[in-house]
C-alpha cells in the first residue's frame, strides 16, 4: 500500500506526459503513420483523413508497403524498403494509396528503429502542393517540417506555428500551463504573442524576427520578457525556423518558447556570488591561487603577484608554470620548494603547510589543499600564501622580552642583595677615608671598588626597570655634551670624536642622568669596537643630535615610540661592524663580543633606557665598514625656567632618629653614622616592634629611616600603621628599587635613598628632612630622590 502511494505521483506525471504527447500527435498538421514489422498499427486524424479511413481499426493490420508506393506503382520506394530492413532515417516522395483506391502524391520524412526486436517505422507525410511534380518540393522545407514535429514532441516547452501569409498563430497546450491563460483567452493571431512582450523588449524583438524572415535567414532566436496571466513577466528564450516556399519566400515559421526564469535567476545569483567571491579574493590580505589539473589558473588575486614580485607580463599568462618558475627564483631555497611541488604532484589529495623564506628576508606561510565539488570530484588545488614576516618578528620580540624578563628578575634579585651588602661597605669606608685610622688611604681603594660595584648595581636596576626615570623637559644636548667631556680623559690614542649638535635646543622629556649613561654606553661600546680597526684606518666616532619624524609605519614597527616629531641621537663608528648573527643578539643581557672586557649590559641598558623614555633604537651596520646606533626620542616642548630662590641656611640641629631595617649590618652602620653626626639614633630590625614603639611613644622620634622590603611588613605599611598616632612624623625610605607608594602616604616620605647609598647621601637626606626645603637641592645632588608626589609604581618584586 505504501509503495502504491509513493508510485502514485510518478504514475500521474507519466499519464499527463502521455496525454500531452497524444494531443500533440492528434493536433499535428501532418499525417503520422506508424508500422511494426511492416504492418500498420496507428494513424493520427490527419493520416486517417488522407487514407480516407473513418477510424484507426480500418488501417491497422495493412502492410505499409501497400499504402506507400513508388511513383511508377511497381513497389515501395527504395527509401521505405531500406527502412524496413535496417534502422535509420530517410526522406523522399511517394504515392499514398487511400482505402478508396485513389492516389495522393506525398512528401515523406521517416525513420525506423528496433523496439524489443520489432522494426518500427514512423512516417510523417504531407500532401504535395497541387501541380508540384515529384522532386520539386524543397528538401530544406521537408527537413524543417520534420524538425518541427520533433520539437512538438518536446512538450515541456511552448511550441508554436505561425502562418506568415495569414498571421495566424497556433500554440500547443503548454502556453496555458506555463503562462496561466485559459484557452479562450489566447488569440489565434500573432497578436497573442506581440501584445504580451515586455514594452522595453517589444520593438527590439519584433525588429529582429522580421529581419530574419525578410533577410533570408533560416533561423531566429532571442531572449525577452513575456507577460503571464498574473501580470508578472517570465524570462523567455525563444527560437524558430523559417519555412520557405520553392521561391525562397517565408511561408511559415515554427518554433519553441522556453521559460528560463529560473535559469536567469540562478545565473543572476551566480553572477552576484561570483562578483562577491571575486571581491573577497581581491580584498584578501593573502595571495590566493587555484589551479586545475592541467596547470591552468582558475582563481587568483593581485596579492599573489605582489608577494612574489611577479611582473605583469608573467602574471597575465593563464598557465601557472611560468609564474611558479619565477616565484622559485625569489626563494632562498628554491630546490626545497620545487621538491615540495613535485611531491604534491604525486599525492593529489595531500594537504601541506610549510614556510618559504624569500631572498629579500620576508617569510611566507604556504597552505595548499585539493579542491573538490559537492560530489567529491577533485577539480584542482588551492594555494594560500600569507606574509608572516612581522608575526615572526613579533614572536621573536616576545621571546626575547620573555628572556630579558627572566634574566632581569634574576639580576634584580642579585642587585638588590648586592646593594644591601654594599651599604655598610661604602658608608664605613667613606667615614674612615682620609682619617687618622687610614693613613695609607686604603679606604679609598675600597670605595673605588665599591663604587664600581654600585655602578653595576645601578645598571642592572635601570635595565630591569627597578629604577624609574624622573622625566622632565631637558635639552638632549646637555647630557650628550657631558658624556663627550667625560670620555675625553679616557679616549684611547688615535680615536677622534666628532660632535655634531644643533644650534637650537633639542628638547625631550627625560631623565638627564639616564640619558647621560645611555650616551656613555653607546660611545664606549663604539670605542671598544674600534679597538679592532686596522691601524691604517683612523678610528673615528661621530656623535650627532638632529631632528627627525617618525611616521605611523615606523612607529608601529618600533614600539613604544609614538608617531610624530622626534629627536635622534646617533653614534657612528668606522669599526669592524657586525654580522647578522651578532646583530640578532646585541641587545640580549649579558651577551658580549668583548670577552672578559665587557659585562654584556651596556647595549641592553641602552635599549631599556630608550624604552623608558618611549623611545626606540635602530642599528645600521655593514661588516667591515662600521655601525651606526640611532636613539629615537619623542620631541617635547622646552621647559619654562623657574625663578631661582636662595635656600635658607641649614640649622644642623640634632634629632632623635629611628632606623628600621631587617639587615643588622645596615641598621648598625646607619646608627653609627647618625651618632657620629651628633644625632641620637637607635635601630630596630623587626618592623612590627618598630611600629609598636613609635605608636606608644608619640613625639619620641623626629625622623624614621626605614627599609621598604622587610619580612611581614613593608615600609609603606609601617607608615600607615603609625599615621594616626604620629601624623606629622617624617620618614626616609630606603630600598634597592623604587617601590610603589600610595598617594595618601606620599606626604609622609621626605626622601627616597636608593641602595647602595653613601654616607653623604644619608647626611644630606636627613638634613632635608630636618630643615625642610632648605636642603632638598643638596640631597638631590648627593643622590637622594626627594619625593614630592607619588611616583609611577613599577612592577613589584
Amino acid at each position: 500500500m505504501t509503495a502504491a502511494r509513493k508510485n502514485a505521483p510518478s504514475a500521474r506525471r507519466d499519464g499527463e506526459v502521455a496525454a500531452r504527447y497524444r494531443e500533440l500527435v492528434e493536433m499535428s498538421p501532418d499525417a503520422i503513420l506508424l508500422a511494426e514489422d511492416g504492418v500498420m498499427r496507428f494513424a493520427n486524424p490527419v493520416g486517417l483523413a488522407l487514407l480516407r479511413a473513418s477510424c484507426a481499426e480500418e488501417v491497422a493490420g495493412r502492410p505499409i508497403e501497400a499504402l506507400l508506393r513508388h511513383e511508377d506503382g511497381t513497389g515501395p520506394p527504395a527509401w521505405l524498403a531500406g527502412l524496413l530492413r535496417e534502422a535509420g532515417s530517410a526522406a523522399g516522395e511517394a504515392i499514398l494509396h487511400p482505402l478508396d483506391g485513389g492516389e495522393v502524391p506525398v512528401e515523406v520524412r521517416a525513420r525506423s528503429y528496433l523496439d524489443h526486436g520489432r522494426m518500427v517505422v514512423l512516417a510523417f507525410c504531407r500532401e504535395r502542393p497541387a501541380g508540384a511534380q515529384a522532386g520539386e518540393t524543397d528538401p530544406e522545407l521537408r527537413e524543417s517540417l520534420a524538425r518541427f514535429h520533433a520539437i512538438a514532441r518536446a512538450t515541456g516547452d511552448v511550441v508554436w506555428d505561425w502562418d506568415l501569409a495569414t498571421d495566424s498563430l497556433w500554440w500547443n497546450d503548454n502556453f496555458q500551463f506555463l503562462f496561466g491563460y485559459a484557452a479562450r483567452e489566447i488569440e489565434p493571431t500573432i497578436e497573442s504573442w506581440t501584445n504580451r512582450i515586455h514594452p522595453d523588449d517589444h520593438d527590439r524583438v519584433i525588429a529582429k524576427i522580421h529581419a530574419a524572415i525578410d533577410g533570408g535567414r533560416r533561423t531566429w532566436s532571442d531572449e525577452y520578457r513575456f507577460r503571464r496571466k498574473n501580470g508578472s513577466y517570465a524570462e523567455i528564450f525563444d527560437r524558430g525556423q523559417v519555412l520557405r516556399d520553392p521561391s525562397g519566400r517565408g511561408a511559415r515559421m515554427v518554433g519553441m518558447m522556453q521559460d528560463i526564469t529560473g535559469r536567469k535567476q540562478t545565473e543572476d545569483a551566480l553572477r552576484e556570488k561570483s562578483a562577491l567571491l571575486e571581491a573577497v579574493v581581491e580584498s584578501a590580505g593573502t595571495g590566493i591561487l587555484v589551479v586545475n589539473p592541467d596547470g591552468q589558473k582558475l582563481v587568483h588575486n593581485q596579492r599573489l603577484y605582489e608577494l612574489f614580485r611577479i611582473p605583469s607580463e608573467i602574471a597575465d599568462d593563464p598557465r601557472v608554470a611560468p609564474q611558479f618558475e619565477f616565484a622559485t627564483t625569489q626563494a632562498k631555497d628554491p630546490a626545497a620548494w620545487i621538491g615540495m611541488a613535485a611531491s604534491l604532484a604525486s599525492r593529489p589529495e595531500a594537504i601541506e603547510r610549510f614556510e618559504i623564506e624569500l631572498i629579500d628576508g620576508r617569510i611566507l606561510d604556504s597552505y595548499t589543499a585539493p579542491v573538490h565539488d559537492k560530489e567529491g570530484r577533485r577539480y584542482g588545488r588551492a594555494w594560500i600564501f600569507e606574509d608572516i614576516t612581522e608575526r615572526r618578528r613579533d614572536i621573536h620580540r616576545l621571546r626575547q622580552a620573555e628572556r630579558v624578563e627572566a634574566v632581569g628578575s634574576f639580576a634584580a634579585g642579585i642587585a638588590h642583595d648586592l646593594g644591601n651588602m654594599l651599604v655598610p661597605i661604602m658608608v664605613t669606608a667613606e667615614r674612615i677615608s682620609g682619617g687618622v685610622a687610614d693613613p695609607e688611604g686604603k679606604a679609598r681603594i675600597i670605595l673605588s671598588a665599591a663604587d664600581q660595584a654600585k655602578t653595576l648595581v645601578e645598571q642592572i636596576l635601570e635595565f630591569t626597570g627597578q629604577r624609574r626615570a624622573v622625566r622632565e623637559p631637558i635639552d638632549l644636548r646637555t647630557p650628550v655634551s657631558r658624556a663627550i667631556e667625560l670620555l675625553g680623559s679616557t679616549l684611547p690614542e688615535g680615536v677622534v670624536v666628532e660632535r655634531q649638535l644643533p644650534d637650537r635646543p633639542a628638547t625631550v622629556s627625560g631623565d638627564a642622568t639616564q640619558l647621560l649613561r645611555l650616551t656613555l654606553n653607546l660611545c664606549r661600546n663604539a670605542i671598544q669596537a674600534m679597538g679592532d680597526t686596522p691601524s691604517d684606518r683612523p678610528a673615528r666616532l661621530i656623535v650627532r643630535v638632529e631632528e627627525g619624524h617618525a611616521d605611523a609605519a615606523f612607529a608601529h614597527a618600533h614600539p613604544p615610540l609614538p608617531a610624530g616629531p622626534a629627536m635622534i641621537l646617533s653614534v657612528e663608528d668606522n669599526g669592524p661592524g657586525m654580522d647578522a648573527a651578532t646583530l640578532e643578539r646585541i641587545f640580549e643581557p649579558f651577551f658580549s663580543t668583548k670577552g672578559s672586557r665587557g659585562t654584556g649590559l651596556g647595549l641592553a641598558l641602552v635599549q631599556s633606557i630608550a624604552a623608558q623614555h618611549e623611545g626606540a633604537v635602530t642599528v645600521d651596520t655593514i661588516p667591515g665598514k662600521g655601525a651606526t646606533f640611532r636613539i629615537w626620542l619623542p620631541k617635547a616642548q622646552p621647559a619654562v625656567a623657574a625663578e631661582p630662590t636662595s635656600p635658607p641656611p641649614r640649622t644642623g640641629a640634632a634629632r632623635n632618629i629611628l632606623v628600621v631595617d631587617d639587615r643588622p649590618e645596615i641598621a648598625k652602620t646607619l646608627v653609627e653614622l647618625l651618632e657620629a653626626d651628633g644625632h641620637s639614633a637607635e635601630a630596630i630590625e623587626d618592623p612590627f616592634a618598630a611600629r609598636d614603639r613609635i605608636a606608644m611613644l608619640p613625639g619620641r622620634f623626629d625622623l624614621v629611616i626605614t627599609d621598604y622590603h622587610m619580612p611581614g611588613m613593608t615600609g609603606a605599611e609601617l607608615v600607615a600603621g603609625v599615621r594616626f598616632a604620629c601624623p606629622d612624623l617624617p620618614f626616609i625610605l630606603t630600598s634597592g628599587q623604587m617601590p610603589p607608594i600610595d598617594p595618601e602616604l606620599a606626604a609622609s616620605f621626605v626622601a627616597f635613598l636608593p641602595k647602595p647609598f653613601t654616607a653623604k647621601t644619608v647626611q644630606e637626606a636627613c638634613a632635608a628632612a630636618i630643615d625642610g626645603q632648605a636642603s632638598i637641592a643638596a640631597a638631590k645632588a648627593a643622590g637622594a630622590s626627594i619625593i614630592t608626589k607619588c611616583p609611577h609604581p613599577p612592577s613589584s618584586s
